[in-house]
């Protein structure tokens, strides 16, 4: 892990190191404007959707902000795509529902 990351983790008081060992910081922006700060992490090993959302939590609550996380997978590019779609997905269909049609034969989204 860099040192960067471990001290923002530190800073935010996320106790689970380890489990960003092949993950780094790469840039933090801040959008003050509308209260948005975007951290940019690599990694070679995706970070579990459990893990991502406790450390978005824990981000919030010590920025006081809307906190956006971007990775940059380098490894599995697979690993827990289906945990991670269970969890966004359910949020962009009750977006854009009023823009989708439901197709009666296979209950697919058609845009």
């Amino acid at each position: 892990m860099e040192n960067k990351l471990e001290y923002f983790l530190e800073l935010i008081h996320m106790d689970k190191k380890e489990e960003f060992i092949n993950t780094k910081l790469q840039r933090v922006i801040v959008n003050s404007k509308d209260s948005i700060i975007t951290i940019f992490l690599e990694t070679t090993e995706l970070i579990e959707p459990k893990l991502y959302f406790e450390l978005k939590q824990k981000m919030e609550n010590y920025f006081q902000s809307n906190i956006e996380i971007k990775i940059n997978n380098l490894g599995d590019k697979s690993l827990y795509l289906d945990e991670y779609y269970k969890m966004f997905l359910p949020k962009y269909i009750n977006y854009f529902q009023d823009r989708l049609k439901i197709n009666g034969e296979n209950n697919n989204y058609i845009v």
